[in-house]
């Protein structure tokens, strides 16, 4: 999903200067090597990686990688090293519905970015189209078409 943002800033006429946090930094300078950004290296599991990687940045384009749900374990540092560095903007790629789902870690996030009293943007896509290729591919793919159940049933 990081990649595609940057792609779509690539197209946009924009003074940003735009960096990518990444966990290889030279393994990923080669993937990020054809668009016009700056590489830092940013990893949620080692939390002495966020003020470098924040420094000097106005904005955040945040996405939760989907193995990564202990919110007070990562996101909180990470939102309190966006307050200390004095972050202007937050934008968070949450989930549709996150308001009625108190459980799931977006819904948690959100709360720890309203209470930092950063500006932020709520990204609540219905769906991400990525997820048809990878982690629900198996389960709804029949080969020749998708399959979606619709109204109430359970999955098992």
């Amino acid at each position: 999903m990081g990649l595609e943002v940057i792609r779509f800033l690539q197209k946009q006429n924009h003074r940003l200067n735009i960096i990518a946090g990444v966990r290889d930094i030279d393994k990923d300078k080669m993937v990020l090597g054809e668009y016009n950004v700056a590489v830092r290296r940013f990893d949620f599991t080692d939390l002495r990686s966020y003020k470098p990687a924040l420094g000097n940045c106005d904005e955040l384009f945040l996405l939760r990688p989907p193995n990564i749900a202990n919110v007070q374990k990562y996101f909180k540092p990470l939102i309190d090293t966006a307050v200390e560095l004095k972050l202007k903007h937050i934008v968070f790629l949450s989930v549709q519905g996150v308001e009625n789902s108190k459980i799931i870690p977006h819904y948690k996030i959100e709360q720890l970015i309203i209470k930092s009293k950063i500006p932020y943007t709520f990204l609540r896509p219905a769906y991400f189209m990525q997820n048809f290729s990878t982690t629900l591919n198996k389960i709804w793919y029949t080969g020749k078409e998708y399959f979606f159940r619709q109204g109430r049933q359970n999955l098992h």
